[in-house]
């Protein structure tokens, strides 16, 4: 989505405003600028950061022929969340306070519900990033190697 916000594009306009809001892009739109960027950069496999965020996002990527394999989660409490959020973001214009706990609230309304979902299909690697980066490193890489 920042790719598309930088391309200044009409689309990349309207995501940038539903961004600085602490929002979900909708679905459609998402979507279809990320399988505008797969097929610009084919390839076997694909990590793709941040994505579903919606369970209607993950419903219609699957229903444009798309298949989820894997998700990882990484699980970290609220507080840890904020001030990481605060700290790591104090040079971007939607990393206020106010926008990171209605992200924060956003994921617990949207998200959450595509890991429940992908995980009844055991898809679903959990990491537990209220650990040092270190760690959170390693389980990260445990759960991807050797796909990725």
């Amino acid at each position: 989505m920042r790719a598309e916000i930088k391309k200044g594009t009409r689309e990349g306009a309207a995501i940038a405003e539903i961004v600085n809001k602490g929002d979900l892009v909708p679905y459609e739109l998402t979507v279809q600028v990320l399988l505008n960027a797969l097929i610009s950069n084919p390839s076997k496999q694909y990590l793709i950061d941040g994505f579903p965020r919606a369970l209607d996002q993950a419903l219609h990527f699957e229903t444009m022929g798309c298949e989820c394999q894997s998700v990882l989660y990484f699980n970290v409490d609220e507080d840890v969340a904020l001030e990481r959020g605060l700290a790591e973001g104090s040079d971007r214009e939607d990393c206020t306070e106010e926008a990171i706990r209605a992200r924060i609230t956003t994921y617990n309304n949207e998200t959450k519900p595509v890991i429940d979902f992908y995980n009844k299909f055991g898809k679903v690697y959990e990491v537990d990033a209220n650990k040092d980066v270190n760690e959170v490193y390693a389980q990260t890489r445990s759960c991807v190697l050797p796909q990725v």
